[in-house]
């Protein structure tokens, strides 16, 4: 089955990032998804998303593509 995600800037558990340019499954079950925004990690029993990105200076991220 599927399932559809879509990025929400109200949501702090929301996919971040229109564009996918990688998804790839650890062997945790998480489904690490990068985008045209972060590297997102998707955990399946809380059903939200953690964000990382690459931080320039504290406080200020790297806007780039997430590419693996």
């Amino acid at each position: 089955s599927f399932k559809v995600f879509r990025p929400d800037r109200n949501d702090s558990n929301a996919i971040r990032g229109e564009r996918i340019n990688g998804i790839i499954e650890n062997k945790d079950n998480f489904l690490w998804v990068g985008t045209n925004e972060a590297l997102n990690r998707y955990n399946p029993i809380t059903g939200s998303f953690t964000h990382f990105y690459i931080d320039t200076t504290p406080g200020n991220k790297l806007k780039t593509n997430y590419i693996f």
